[in-house]
């Protein structure tokens, strides 16, 4: 053979071979080498008859991973190595070569973590396969997939199902999610209902909020329907982002709960030593009347009794009287048609007696006093005296 003969490439059919090399120099010396064997074979590429894309769950959703498929097929059975190229709005964005050997047969899946992904945008994907011997497919592409809006979702925080509050004024707490990491709107829903059935006063205090920036909502004025009376609320919220809305969280209902706290910031009134005739009371301050302090959460009426002072005269007795008055800085805390505003014999333990009616609980106007007046009986034997005075408060709503 000349010098180009050997450096040619020659095409041999399907079988096997033996071969060996002999070479001769111009003085005719002579080596030949060892015969070796070799098989040609009818390789072919694998066969790539279509690439599929889907989302994890098939919404189609930001949350949701995507999956890059196809079925691995080689005509001689070869196990194959696979590349995967992603591609958002026909750009490519990752390439990953997948070299493990998947055997002839195999469901290939790649997955794309749903991290990459947002909505609006449109992800396909290609797919190429190799075998053993180097053979490819050639890249084949899948159909486009577009990411999809999620709706958010709400969940009720607090006042959680069923509580009972003594808040007039709570506020209503709410949790949400949103895949999309979208800016979302509320609307709040709260409606009061009669345990007997209907509607509270008519729906009154029915409240539909929309428009919400924030996870939360207060009243600006107090509830006016309370659990004591037989009403409760419900509440609910629903969220939107512009595209689509969570729908109506189910209710939570909540009980609001009357709190009757009634404070005595002066609860002792010493009238020092007295003769038999002598007059005192607590109008001009010396000694100081009872100071009350309203602070429950809702109206309430204040009953007074006590026990018997003096020892000549039992209660009711002219000689020992009270009369509800004004908190020189809260004015106005209670209604002054229906208290007793002059004074009144204190009643005994066995007859109470409304002293303060629809005393307020704003912190505003949540004060009272209860002046007492005392007269010694003129044949009141010498020595220390005292009464309980007792004050009851009652829901006056």
């Amino acid at each position: 053979l000349s010098e180009s003969e050997i450096l040619n490439l020659y095409r041999v059919g399907v079988g096997k071979y033996y071969w060996f090399v002999n070479a001769t120099d111009n003085a005719d010396a002579t080596n030949e080498s060892e015969w070796r064997e070799f098989s040609v074979t009818d390789n072919r590429a694998p066969n790539l008859t279509s690439v599929s894309i889907n989302s994890t769950d098939g919404s189609n959703r930001t949350a949701q991973d995507l999956n890059c498929f196809t079925t691995l097929s080689d005509p001689e059975g070869d196990s194959m190595n696979v590349t995967v190229w992603w591609f958002n709005n026909s750009q490519e964005v990752l390439r990953v070569d997948y070299n493990n050997s998947y055997a002839n047969g195999t469901l290939f899946v790649a997955t794309l973590s749903s991290g990459n992904t947002t909505k609006g945008e449109s992800w396909s994907c290609g797919l190429e396969t190799r075998d053993s011997g180097g053979l490819a497919s050639g890249q084949k592409n899948s159909s486009s997939l577009t990411i999809l809006n999620t709706p958010p979702v709400v969940t009720l925080d607090y006042p959680s199902d069923g509580a009972f509050i003594t808040n007039r004024t709570p506020t209503f707490n709410w949790t949400y999610q949103d895949d999309d990491g979208d800016t979302l709107t509320f609307e709040f829903n709260l409606t009061c209902y009669a345990e007997a059935g209907g509607s509270c006063g008519g729906g009154v205090d029915d409240k539909y909020v929309t428009g919400l920036t924030t996870n939360s909502y207060t009243p600006s004025k107090d509830l006016q329907f309370l659990y004591d009376n037989g009403y409760y609320y419900n509440w609910s919220v629903r969220a939107n982002d512009s595209e689509a809305d969570s729908g109506w969280t189910a209710d939570n209902r909540v009980n609001i709960q009357a709190l009757i706290q009634l404070v005595l910031n002066n609860s002792v009134v010493e009238f020092g030593t007295m003769q038999p005739g002598d007059v005192n009371d607590t109008t001009d301050n010396s000694p100081q009347p009872f100071v009350l302090e309203n602070q429950g959460n809702v109206f309430v009426n204040v009953t007074i009794n006590a026990s018997d002072i003096w020892q000549t005269a039992s209660n009711p007795t002219q000689y020992y009287q009270f009369k509800a008055d004004n908190y020189t800085a809260e004015n106005n805390s209670f209604d002054p048609a229906c208290s007793v505003l002059s004074f009144t014999n204190m009643p005994n333990t066995s007859s109470p007696t409304l002293a303060i009616c629809l005393f307020n609980y704003t912190d505003a106007s949540d004060m009272a006093e209860v002046d007492v007046r005392v007269e010694v009986p003129p044949t009141e034997p010498p020595g220390a005296r005292s009464s309980q005075v007792i004050f009851t408060g009652e829901l006056a709503e």
